[in-house]
C-alpha cells in the first residue's frame, strides 16, 4: 500500500463502502404479482411459470424463477394406495423376522447383533432375542424358545424369503429348506410365506 493511501485513511478514517445496505432490484421484480397469481391457481411448476412470464416479456433466467416459487411451493404429500388390517384369531397365526441392531461393546467400539422377532397375529405379543449368527440352527431355536414363551404352538407363521426356510419356487410354490419344513412338520404349524418386496404381508413384525 503506497504512503499516500496510509495517509488518506489516517486523515479521513474508515467509511463503509457506498453499495453496503443498498438493495439490488432483481430483473423478477415486475413479474412477482403474476407469479403470485399463477401459484394462486395451482401452477407450481417453475417451467412452466418461467414460460408463461416470458411471453410476457420477463428476461431473466429460470433459476431466479425456482429460487422464488421453492419457498412458496405447499409441501409435498406422497399418496399411497390404503391397506387392509388382516386379521386372524387368537392362535392361528405368527409372524416371524431378522432385524439388526448396534450396540457399545466393552471396547467401546459399535457392534452390530442379529435380532430374532415373533409376533403374534391377532395379539401383537412380541418374542424377540438377540443371537450371534442367523443361520438354521439359531433360527430354529430361536423359534423353540418363543412358542416355549408363548405357551403354544400357532396355526402358521408368516415369513418373508430367507434361505434358512426356502431353497427356491418351482412354478410359483416355495420349495422347503429341508431341515426347516421337518422342523415345522414336527412341531406341527404351517410355514407361509409373505410377498416378496412386500413388507406389508407381515406388517405386525415389521
Amino acid at each position: 500500500m503506497s504512503r499516500n493511501t496510509v495517509r488518506k485513511y489516517l486523515r479521513e478514517g474508515e467509511r463503509k463502502h457506498a453499495a453496503i445496505g443498498v438493495l439490488k432490484g432483481s430483473k423478477l421484480d415486475p413479474f412477482k404479482d403474476q407469479v403470485e397469481a399463477l401459484l394462486a391457481q395451482g401452477v407450481y411448476n417453475a417451467s412452466v411459470i418461467f414460460e408463461r412470464i416470458s411471453d410476457n416479456g420477463f428476461k431473466g433466467g429460470i433459476t431466479i424463477v425456482r429460487d422464488f416459487v421453492s419457498p412458496l411451493r405447499p409441501p409435498s404429500v406422497k399418496i399411497i394406495n390404503a391397506v387392509r388390517r388382516y386379521e386372524t384369531k387368537p392362535g392361528k397365526q405368527a409372524q416371524m423376522d431378522w432385524g439388526y441392531m448396534d450396540y457399545m461393546g466393552l471396547d467401546e467400539r459399535i457392534h452390530k447383533v442379529a435380532c430374532f422377532v415373533m409376533a403374534l397375529g391377532n395379539s401383537r405379543s412380541r418374542y424377540v432375542e438377540f443371537v450371534r449368527r442367523c443361520d438354521e440352527a439359531s433360527l430354529l431355536r430361536c423359534i423353540t424358545n418363543a412358542f416355549e414363551y408363548y405357551g403354544g404352538i400357532p396355526d402358521t407363521v408368516l415369513t418373508d424369503h430367507m434361505k434358512t426356510v426356502v431353497v427356491s419356487s418351482d412354478n410359483g410354490k416355495p420349495v422347503w429348506h429341508k431341515t426347516f419344513e421337518r422342523f415345522a412338520t414336527d412341531m406341527c404349524f404351517v410355514p407361509k410365506l409373505c410377498r416378496v418386496r412386500r413388507p406389508q404381508t407381515k406388517g405386525k413384525v415389521e
